[in-house]
């Protein structure tokens, strides 16, 4: 845990003071489609939504290309070409 500690302050990002509503959470099941287009028009369970840098949300989508797939719904090492079939 020392060792994390000392990491997270030697590597916190410059402050930029840019500031937005962060959600962490834009999973399929937290979002609203319109029923005749493919339009997102509406976002679900804003509960532990809280002020931060607008790229938070991009972080948290991102974490799961790190995390291992060994079960902690990680996609580390899974392939990554390919495209949609």
């Amino acid at each position: 845990m020392e060792h994390v500690m000392v990491w997270l302050v030697d590597n916190m990002p410059v402050e930029d003071g840019q500031v937005a509503l962060v959600r962490g959470d834009f999973r399929l099941n937290n979002m609203i489609f319109a029923p005749t287009e493919g339009r997102l028009i509406g976002l679900l369970d804003w509960e532990l939504s809280t002020p931060g840098h607008p790229l938070a949300d991009l972080a948290y989508q991102a974490a799961p290309w790190r995390l291992p797939s060994n079960g902690a719904r990680g996609l580390g090492g899974a392939p990554r070409s390919g495209g949609a079939r």
